[in-house]
Protein backbone atom coordinates (compact mmCIF):
# COMPACT_ATOMS: atom_id res chain seq x y z
CA UNK A 1 0.00 0.00 0.00
CA UNK A 2 3.19 2.58 0.08
CA UNK A 3 2.84 3.01 -3.75
CA UNK A 4 -0.58 4.26 -3.09
CA UNK A 5 0.15 6.86 -0.48
CA UNK A 6 0.39 11.02 -1.05
CA UNK A 7 3.13 12.71 0.33
CA UNK A 8 2.71 15.78 0.96
CA UNK A 9 5.87 18.59 1.09
CA UNK A 10 5.03 21.61 3.28
CA UNK A 11 5.49 24.50 1.60
CA UNK A 12 8.20 27.08 2.71
CA UNK A 13 6.89 29.27 5.21
CA UNK A 14 6.10 32.90 3.96
CA UNK A 15 7.55 35.65 5.59
CA UNK A 16 6.98 39.40 5.12
CA UNK A 17 3.64 41.72 6.03
CA UNK A 18 0.53 41.36 5.25
CA UNK A 19 -1.25 44.53 3.32
CA UNK A 20 -3.39 44.90 6.61
CA UNK A 21 -0.17 44.51 8.79
CA UNK A 22 1.50 46.74 6.98
CA UNK A 23 -1.49 49.55 6.89
CA UNK A 24 -1.69 49.59 10.46
CA UNK A 25 1.79 49.84 10.90
CA UNK A 26 1.83 52.78 8.39
CA UNK A 27 -0.96 54.53 10.47
CA UNK A 28 -0.02 54.38 14.17
CA UNK A 29 3.83 55.75 12.73
CA UNK A 30 1.24 58.84 11.06
CA UNK A 31 -0.41 58.95 14.32
CA UNK A 32 3.21 59.64 16.57
CA UNK A 33 4.54 61.82 14.02
CA UNK A 34 1.43 63.96 13.94
CA UNK A 35 1.87 64.08 17.34
CA UNK A 36 5.95 64.31 17.85
CA UNK A 37 5.79 67.22 14.93
CA UNK A 38 4.87 70.32 17.19
CA UNK A 39 7.01 69.26 19.52
CA UNK A 40 9.81 68.88 17.19
CA UNK A 41 8.98 72.49 16.24
CA UNK A 42 8.58 73.90 19.87
CA UNK A 43 11.97 72.69 20.67
CA UNK A 44 13.81 73.85 17.65
CA UNK A 45 11.89 77.49 18.25
CA UNK A 46 13.11 77.29 21.89
CA UNK A 47 16.75 76.16 20.68
CA UNK A 48 16.74 79.22 18.85
CA UNK A 49 15.82 81.33 20.67
CA UNK A 50 18.38 80.36 23.45
CA UNK A 51 20.97 80.67 20.75
CA UNK A 52 19.95 84.60 19.78
CA UNK A 53 19.87 85.17 23.76
CA UNK A 54 23.30 83.62 24.27
CA UNK A 55 24.95 85.80 21.53
CA UNK A 56 23.66 88.99 22.81
CA UNK A 57 24.76 87.93 26.53
CA UNK A 58 28.23 86.54 25.19
CA UNK A 59 28.64 90.22 23.33
CA UNK A 60 27.99 92.03 26.56
CA UNK A 61 30.06 90.47 28.37
CA UNK A 62 32.96 90.29 26.01
CA UNK A 63 32.30 94.35 26.08
CA UNK A 64 32.59 94.43 29.34
CA UNK A 65 35.63 92.61 29.59
CA UNK A 66 37.33 94.73 26.57
CA UNK A 67 36.20 97.71 28.46
CA UNK A 68 38.35 96.45 31.31
CA UNK A 69 41.24 94.96 28.95
CA UNK A 70 41.74 97.59 26.84
CA UNK A 71 41.24 100.65 29.92
CA UNK A 72 39.13 102.57 27.21
CA UNK A 73 35.41 102.70 27.58
CA UNK A 74 33.84 100.11 24.88
CA UNK A 75 29.71 100.77 23.92
CA UNK A 76 27.50 97.90 22.50
CA UNK A 77 24.36 99.18 20.55
CA UNK A 78 21.93 98.13 18.12
CA UNK A 79 23.70 98.89 14.60
CA UNK A 80 22.38 100.93 11.78
CA UNK A 81 21.30 99.05 8.34
CA UNK A 82 25.25 99.56 7.11
CA UNK A 83 26.20 97.51 10.51
CA UNK A 84 28.80 101.11 10.72
CA UNK A 85 26.80 103.41 14.03
CA UNK A 86 23.99 103.03 16.73
CA UNK A 87 20.35 102.54 15.05
CA UNK A 88 18.28 105.50 16.74
CA UNK A 89 15.89 102.14 17.52
CA UNK A 90 16.26 99.89 20.57
CA UNK A 91 16.13 96.70 17.84
CA UNK A 92 18.38 94.44 19.25
CA UNK A 93 17.20 91.96 16.90
CA UNK A 94 18.62 93.85 13.48
CA UNK A 95 22.15 93.62 14.87
CA UNK A 96 24.63 95.18 17.16
CA UNK A 97 27.75 96.84 16.98
CA UNK A 98 30.33 97.06 19.63
CA UNK A 99 33.41 100.07 19.41
CA UNK A 100 36.15 101.74 21.30
CA UNK A 101 34.47 104.66 22.49
CA UNK A 102 37.47 107.20 22.43
CA UNK A 103 35.76 110.62 22.84
CA UNK A 104 33.49 109.37 25.22
CA UNK A 105 30.09 110.29 23.21
CA UNK A 106 28.28 107.07 23.07
CA UNK A 107 27.85 107.20 18.92
CA UNK A 108 30.83 105.51 17.22
CA UNK A 109 32.64 108.25 14.99
CA UNK A 110 34.70 107.46 11.89
CA UNK A 111 37.62 106.53 13.66
CA UNK A 112 37.00 104.48 16.53
CA UNK A 113 37.39 100.56 16.15
CA UNK A 114 34.63 98.00 15.50
CA UNK A 115 35.20 95.28 17.66
CA UNK A 116 32.36 93.02 16.70
CA UNK A 117 29.65 93.63 14.90
CA UNK A 118 26.47 90.94 14.50
CA UNK A 119 24.44 90.09 11.75
CA UNK A 120 20.47 90.45 12.29
CA UNK A 121 18.66 87.49 13.92
CA UNK A 122 16.86 86.00 10.99
CA UNK A 123 14.70 83.85 13.25
CA UNK A 124 11.64 86.31 13.71
CA UNK A 125 12.47 86.78 17.43
CA UNK A 126 12.66 90.39 18.34
CA UNK A 127 15.32 91.73 20.83
CA UNK A 128 14.11 94.92 22.60
CA UNK A 129 15.78 97.29 25.19
CA UNK A 130 14.32 100.39 26.69
CA UNK A 131 14.20 103.60 24.18
CA UNK A 132 15.83 105.73 26.46
CA UNK A 133 18.41 102.85 26.81
CA UNK A 134 19.86 102.53 23.33
CA UNK A 135 23.79 101.94 24.35
CA UNK A 136 25.75 99.93 26.98
CA UNK A 137 28.60 101.61 27.49
CA UNK A 138 31.20 100.00 30.01
CA UNK A 139 33.88 101.84 31.86
CA UNK A 140 37.34 100.77 32.10
CA UNK A 141 36.32 99.66 35.56
CA UNK A 142 33.95 96.92 34.22
CA UNK A 143 31.12 99.30 35.72
CA UNK A 144 27.89 100.29 32.84
CA UNK A 145 27.06 104.14 32.79
CA UNK A 146 23.84 104.90 32.82
CA UNK A 147 20.91 103.63 34.33
CA UNK A 148 19.94 99.63 34.62
CA UNK A 149 18.95 98.42 31.06
CA UNK A 150 16.57 95.36 30.20
CA UNK A 151 16.83 93.74 27.08
CA UNK A 152 13.54 91.33 26.00
CA UNK A 153 13.93 88.78 23.70
CA UNK A 154 10.53 87.46 22.56
CA UNK A 155 10.20 84.45 20.49
CA UNK A 156 8.06 85.07 17.46
CA UNK A 157 5.67 82.01 17.83
CA UNK A 158 4.29 82.89 20.98
CA UNK A 159 4.83 79.34 22.60
CA UNK A 160 8.58 79.67 23.97
CA UNK A 161 8.96 81.32 26.99
CA UNK A 162 10.16 84.72 26.65
CA UNK A 163 13.84 85.76 28.10
CA UNK A 164 15.82 89.05 29.62
CA UNK A 165 19.28 89.99 30.23
CA UNK A 166 19.04 92.98 33.03
CA UNK A 167 22.43 94.71 33.15
CA UNK A 168 22.79 96.89 36.49
CA UNK A 169 24.94 99.75 37.03
CA UNK A 170 27.56 97.39 38.26
CA UNK A 171 28.20 96.42 34.70
CA UNK A 172 27.24 92.71 35.46
CA UNK A 173 24.42 90.66 33.55
CA UNK A 174 21.60 88.86 34.70
CA UNK A 175 19.29 86.16 32.75
CA UNK A 176 16.06 85.44 33.99
CA UNK A 177 12.54 84.15 32.38
CA UNK A 178 9.80 86.81 31.96
CA UNK A 179 6.37 86.49 31.22
CA UNK A 180 4.80 86.70 28.06
CA UNK A 181 3.11 89.86 29.03
CA UNK A 182 5.90 91.91 28.87
CA UNK A 183 6.37 91.25 25.24
CA UNK A 184 2.92 92.73 24.36
CA UNK A 185 2.67 95.27 22.41
CA UNK A 186 6.76 95.43 21.32
CA UNK A 187 7.20 96.13 17.68
CA UNK A 188 10.74 94.49 15.78
CA UNK A 189 10.19 96.69 12.78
Amino acid sequence: MQGNAVHFTPLPKQQGFTLYEALVSATILLILVGFAAPAFEQLSNRTELNGEFNALLTAINRARALAVDSANRVVLCPADDEGTACREEPHWHQGWIMFADDNHDRERDADEIIYERSMPMTSGNTATSSRYRRRIGFMPTGTAFGSNVTIRLCPADGTTQPRAIIISNVGRPRTETIPASACAGLTGT
